[in-house]
């Protein structure tokens, strides 16, 4: 067989794998595209801008309740010099590297972040997206890519900020509520370019407690019933009343009971 073509074979083979990026095969969990028109498979060379999670989400979260999430976005001496040869400023002024470095790394963004654009702001947009994983396939989507909107219900985006690259750091709040596994992006966008950093998280049910109470002919006994997010139901012995009166079980508390009466209460981390 020919080496050549084998080789060229080969190099085909690593073009096609190299496409699906941090979603599927290997170790990175940042991806970069163009800013018009992304797609799953035209992702593009990041240039030496790197991201990373510096607070990840949890792997497991109760629906509901809010967290936060740090994440870093930076760049090596080459990044500059890489972005203005493959035009990924928009500013006019920006012709060489000192410009670009100067313009990321010094330049005032507007201190609202609505007015924040690729001529104006370096990294003029960062928020984060979720995505649950259980209706990507009704949505026609594979991967929580950044050109998937939000629609204010099942695909979620976190305000936008905006800032220099000397940053670093960014912070996000985030509320999760559908249960299962949600596909999370810290997305970012300077110039012409847009970045995404991935991570997963589970959403758990949220704790619901409901009082119930045990009676006999003289005591009713006030169980605190907790039904956990991982499913399992936890009940604790919270009051003990002696009483004459009639006692009925379920939701509804003792009726009839005199004021006077001996109660004990037991602390329960539930």
């Amino acid at each position: 067989m020919n080496p050549s073509r084998c080789y060229g074979c080969t190099y085909l083979f690593l073009s096609v794998v190299a496409v699906v990026g941090w979603h599927d095969l290997d170790n990175s969990e940042y991806d970069c595209w163009p800013l018009e028109k992304p797609d799953e498979l035209n992702m593009i060379d990041c240039g030496g801008l790197e991201m990373a999670w510096v607070l990840r989400p949890p792997e497991k979260v109760v629906s509901g309740e809010e967290f936060n999430v740090i994440y870093s976005v930076t760049v090596n001496d080459e990044f500059y010099q890489w972005a203005v040869e493959h035009n990924i400023f928009v500013h006019r002024s920006i012709t060489g590297a000192a410009e670009a470095r100067r313009f990321c790394e010094q330049h005032e963004c507007p201190s609202n972040w609505k007015d924040a654009n690729g001529e104006n702001c370096c990294i003029h947009h960062a928020n984060i997206h979720s995505c649950p994983m259980g209706y990507m396939k009704a949505a026609d989507e594979r991967i929580c890519g950044p050109w998937i909107p939000d629609d204010g219900r099942i695909f979620t985006h976190t305000i936008s900020t905006s800032g220099k690259m000397t940053q670093t750091n960014w912070t996000a709040k985030v509320v999760l509520f559908h249960e299962g596994l949600t596909s999370l992006i810290a997305h970012i966008r300077v110039g012409n370019m847009q970045v995404a950093l991935e991570a997963k998280s589970t959403v758990l049910p949220t704790i619901s407690t409901v009082t119930l109470f045990t009676c006999s002919r003289r005591v009713c006994v006030k169980y605190y019933v907790a039904r956990a997010a991982m499913g399992s139901i936890i009940s604790v012995p919270a009051v003990n009343s002696d009483s004459n009166a009639s006692c009925v079980t379920g939701l509804s508390s003792c009726t009839g009971m005199p004021t006077s009466r001996k109660q004990l209460y037991t602390h329960t981390g539930i």
